[in-house]
């Protein structure tokens, strides 16, 4: 391990559910392990997680969601992180630092950990995944937009996900930092291809249960679509606003048609992959969502919106359907056209699951990543 170049990575990581933490994880099982001598500082932040009732307060939620006593909480582990941070660049003395990050709270405090890495002049990989990261940007102060773009230009490299979002960086900073690396999957997993699908028509969500993710979108399309005689089932798979998606169901009488599962991981993840005809993500926002990833290696249809990376990655009639965010009728016209159209549900699965093979395995997205630290080191 002594001749092995010195990474540390910086993240969150499962059992935490989201996309960033995923990829982290699959960085973490990946290639890059042997390749470099990686060490890993886990920044997830425990928090109350009653799966029953699928409540989750942890990491970067809207302090407006927070008691003060989990809000005081979150800033605790920020502050005790840093000084792990400070500790493990001092003894591990690595040569990269690779920091994942989001938008808002998430890209602030990563901040100290980019002036630090400076100060001790380690290279710097900055990961960005905020599917928000553009509002962020447009509605910070005119201070606030000057020192992201120096936060960014302090950084040798920032990997971003797609082609649309080196687009916007290409604004903070010179276009030769800017690497684009789409994110990978373990595809063993999700090897589920037309196994245990349901008889029945089944859509599956997973996701955060919140407005910016659709779902209240998703419940209006279920009461239009039960109206035009369509019998289907929606799957919810997160946590979140359970309990207020949930009485809008029994508002729009469509309780029997939208089962709220809370947060899934593993095999339990799998199963609903492999049970459903199609994912449904109808976003405000996204980055490039792992979900979408997840879906194509059980070889299920997508319909998503035409926001982030998701366009670039989802083509109109050839693996899903694509749709305007917020228009429940075009939402609701895809699904029908999904369900009742044999033909090109078994078209778009068999593309999606050789896509996934090709283009979006772990493997890959650490081989583009081993070529970023072989430039810097």
């Amino acid at each position: 391990m002594a001749d092995k170049k010195k990474i540390l990575m910086v993240g969150p990581a499962p059992p935490q559910i989201g996309g960033m933490e995923t990829l982290i994880g699959g960085l973490l099982n990946s290639d890059l392990m042997h390749l470099y001598n990686v060490s890993f500082l886990n920044i997830s932040k425990p928090g109350v997680n009653k799966r029953t009732q699928g409540k989750e307060f942890v990491g970067y939620d809207s302090l407006s969601k927070r008691n003060v006593f989990i809000t005081l909480r979150s800033y605790a582990y920020s502050f005790l992180f840093f000084f792990r941070y400070v500790f493990t660049l001092v003894l591990k003395r690595p040569q990269l630092v690779h920091i994942h990050t989001a938008s808002y709270f998430s890209f602030w405090e990563k901040g100290g950990y980019i002036i630090l890495a400076n100060i001790l002049r380690k290279r710097i990989v900055l990961h960005s995944h905020g599917g928000m990261f553009a509002d962020f940007y447009e509605k910070s102060s005119p201070f606030s937009k000057r020192l992201i773009a120096r936060l960014f230009q302090t950084c040798d490299r920032v990997v971003v996900l797609s082609e649309s979002w080196k687009d916007f960086f290409k604004r903070l900073i010179p276009e030769e930092k800017i690497r684009v690396i789409a994110n990978g999957i373990d595809l063993s997993q999700f090897d589920i291809q037309g196994k245990n699908r349901s008889d029945d028509p089944v859509f599956l969500y997973m996701a955060k249960v919140s407005e910016q993710k659709g779902i209240y979108d998703l419940i209006r399309a279920t009461r239009l679509l039960l109206d035009r005689g369509l019998k289907c089932r929606f799957l919810v798979a997160g946590s979140g606003e359970i309990e207020q998606a949930k009485r809008m169901a029994n508002e729009l009488r469509v309780e029997g048609a939208v089962q709220f599962l809370g947060p899934q991981t593993g095999r339990e993840k799998a199963a609903l992959f492999a049970t459903a005809w199609c994912f449904v993500l109808p976003s405000y926002f996204e980055g490039f969502p792992i979900s979408i990833l997840e879906a194509y290696a059980a070889g299920l249809p997508v319909i998503s919106t035409l926001v982030g990376a998701i366009p670039s990655i989802l083509k109109q009639d050839e693996n899903g359907c694509l749709f305007a965010p917020g228009n429940v009728e075009e939402l609701t016209d895809c699904i029908l056209r999904i369900c009742t159209d044999s033909d090109l549900r078994k078209s778009m699965s068999e593309t999606n699951a050789e896509l996934a093979r090709k283009e979006f395995s772990i493997e890959t997205c650490s081989e583009k990543m081993s070529c970023v630290y072989d430039e810097l080191l």
